[in-house]
């Protein structure tokens, strides 16, 4: 019937009708076109978007912990320098301090006796007054070590144990490289992760009478968490992305509800390090949602930022839906 119609239509109304389709395909093509051009350009503006967010956060971060160190030198330097006086320490053969015995390497007690060391006539065994006014300066902990024929002791620290108490009579053995180091009049530092935290632990030389007596152990965190996670928590990217902090052995440092788990077995992370990169973007799913991850690698941390993808393409669809409803319409106007 429909044939019999079209046959019995005037040319003039069907080539309106031919028209209208022409009309009606442009139209739907017109708008897959303009919608995929949107598409890649908010694509393309979430990329440099999310990487310039990731930037900003890793300058924060690489600050913070040029600060910590800075804070770190300048205290080493100030109490090396207090130290190392000439008369500053006074060292007593005559009289002895017997001290409980911890060797880090083997594990072993005993007891050592050692010279009895002062400092403006007050013994500095057991007396944390100087070691407590040090931390207070703003470090994580501050330690005097004397030499011994086995090595360094500690003979006044602010380290507390997990019982609470003040770490004394800790061993560095003469065989281990912290001991040589020093030994030598040379600087020795590392990185530890002690209590969630990656922490610097600088050792240097006291020296009396240009011979080595003894080691200052200065401690700071590598990075301030407790000063970078409200910069990190505030942040919000779209409805619901956000940043996070991620030591290289996957703990979380800083997350808005995950802080201090470990997530080495999470698709993102795996992806991330899939990647051989120090930077770049993975896709993955977190559920059931589609996320974007945006990351940047420093030494002991990944700074990383994550969104979902529906939320930045709900622009898009809003166009698609538009688009649909206009393509009804022209079908129905025109044909």
């Amino acid at each position: 019937m429909s044939m019999i119609r079209l046959k019995d239509m005037k040319i003039g109304s069907k080539l309106n009708l031919l028209l209208s389709l022409v009309m009606v395909v442009i139209f739907a093509v017109l708008s897959i076109y303009i919608i995929n051009i949107q598409a890649n350009k908010i694509y393309a503006d979430t990329d440099l978007r999310m990487t310039e967010q990731v930037s900003d956060l890793v300058d924060l971060v690489t600050e913070d912990a040029k600060n910590n160190q800075k804070q770190l030198e300048i205290t080493k330097k100030l109490a090396l320098n207090y130290l190392n006086q000439e008369n500053s320490i006074q060292i007593n053969s005559n009289r002895k301090q017997t001290l409980p015995t911890h060797d880090i390497l083997s594990n072993s007690t005993s007891e050592t006796k050692v010279n009895t060391w002062t400092i403006r006539n007050q013994t500095i065994h057991n007396n944390y007054s100087y070691v407590d006014g040090i931390k207070e300066t703003g470090l994580e902990a501050c330690a005097i070590f004397q030499l011994t024929p086995q090595g360094y002791i500690s003979i006044s620290s602010s380290i507390m144990n997990e019982a609470g108490e003040r770490e004394i009579g800790t061993l560095i053995p003469d065989k281990s490289p912290i001991a040589q180091a020093v030994s030598e009049q040379r600087n020795f530092q590392e990185r530890s992760l002690l209590n969630d935290n990656w922490v610097i632990n600088t050792y240097d030389p006291i020296v009396k009478n240009n011979q080595v007596v003894g080691l200052l152990l200065l401690r700071n965190l590598e990075l301030n968490r407790d000063a970078l996670r409200p910069l990190f928590l505030k942040k919000k990217y779209f409805d619901s992305g956000y940043p996070f902090l991620v030591y290289a052995d996957a703990t979380m440092a800083i997350h808005p509800t995950l802080e201090g788990q470990n997530r080495a077995e999470e698709e993102y992370y795996l992806k991330m390090l899939a990647t051989g990169q120090t930077s770049g973007k993975v896709y993955y799913q977190y559920k059931n949602r589609d996320k974007f991850l945006y990351f940047s690698k420093l030494e002991t941390t990944y700074v990383i930022t994550s969104i979902y993808v529906d939320e930045f393409l709900s622009i898009v669809k809003e166009m698609r839906l538009t688009f649909l409803i206009a393509f009804i319409l022209a079908i129905v106007f025109f044909i």
